[in-house]
């Protein structure tokens, strides 16, 4: 989309430059003293109003486009389990939010599963996978309408596999640590309101990660979790009919390994008359640790936009304790 911006301002610059007469009536000398100043003072004024102008102008040009989010955390599987053969599944509903990307309405919803086994006393392997529908558009214009929206598409599965302290040692606490690998693709679509065709983006993603987390067991129906997960993403397959993006860092995401660091809180609630299900509520926030600098610019060093924080409540289906529970 070309903006017109672009013509405006190099008007804008042009009319900025003082006029060559007015100078070469300065520098003569055949103005009064007064009649300079007063010179001096509409040409600094006149600087004054043109460069107010351009900036109101540039910033009502970027608020009229939508932020593109590159990235959102999926739910941490922080499943706790009570011995050999144990199996969890998770169903959890997510949102995600972010404190980037200037103004307008932003939504993001998603389901994500988790699972958990236990193989034996020590070793568990996890297997997870969420898809989300996120959309966000620009504040709405004169007419009513954003003159930008764009919805996206986020999927993707995890395996891992780590060691675990079970919760049937009658232990107050235990910890666990795990490592795995992902895969998944993200796209957005960007629609208009004034007539230019719809953009599209694209990308798939690997990532490798390590997830320790330490629960404690405060009573037989409450446990509360802390984890922090590391992230190494890399972005492939970029295709994109953005012609801004190719010089925004989320043209060059490919370009090296993205990191982001995960900090979560989770609360999980049971019923002794329901021991099959337990409940869980999740809190966390994710930041990327990786900057980017363009080819056209290798001193400034920029970061894309991504969600940072989400809020998960979820169903907890748990074999173990209704087997204690026979």
């Amino acid at each position: 989309m070309v903006s017109p911006a672009i013509p405006l301002y190099t008007f804008l610059l042009q009319l900025n430059q003082p006029d060559p007469c007015i100078i070469l009536l300065i520098q003569s000398g055949r103005l009064t003293n007064h009649k300079q100043l007063n010179m001096r003072k509409l040409l600094l004024f006149r600087e004054v109003l043109t460069n107010l102008v351009i900036v109101s102008w540039v910033l009502l040009f970027i608020s009229c486009t939508a932020a593109k989010y590159a990235y959102t955390p999926s739910t941490a599987n922080l499943l706790q389990l009570e011995g050999k053969n144990d199996f969890k599944a998770a169903m959890n509903f997510a949102t995600a939010s972010s404190s980037t990307g200037g103004e307008g309405k932003k939504s993001s919803t998603g389901i994500d599963i988790q699972t958990a086994y236990a193989v034996n006393e020590r070793i568990v392997v996890k297997a997870d996978g969420y898809s989300k529908g996120e959309q966000n558009r620009t504040a709405v214009n004169q007419n009513g309408l954003p003159d930008e929206s764009i919805k996206y598409k986020k999927q993707g599965i995890e395996m891992s596999i780590g060691c675990n302290n079970f919760s049937k040692n009658k232990k107050r606490t235990a910890f666990q640590v795990f490592g795995g690998m992902g895969t998944g693709k993200f796209s957005f679509t960007g629609k208009y309101n004034d007539g230019n065709p719809d953009n599209h983006h694209s990308m798939n993603y690997f990532k490798v990660f390590l997830q320790p987390s330490y629960t404690i067991f405060v009573s037989k129906t409450y446990d509360m979790s802390f984890g922090v997960k590391l992230n190494r993403l890399n972005f492939s397959k970029v295709t994109t009919d953005y012609s801004d993006i190719l010089t925004e860092p989320l043209g060059f995401i490919d370009s090296k390994p993205n990191f982001f660091i995960d900090v979560v809180m989770q609360h999980q609630f049971g019923f002794s008359k329901l021991p099959a299900l337990d409940f869980q509520v999740q809190l966390g926030i994710t930041s990327l640790a990786t900057s980017f600098s363009s080819p056209q610019n290798t001193f400034t060093k920029e970061k894309y936009d991504y969600n940072n924080s989400w809020f998960a409540v979820g169903v907890i289906f748990n074999t173990g304790k209704m087997a204690e529970k026979k």
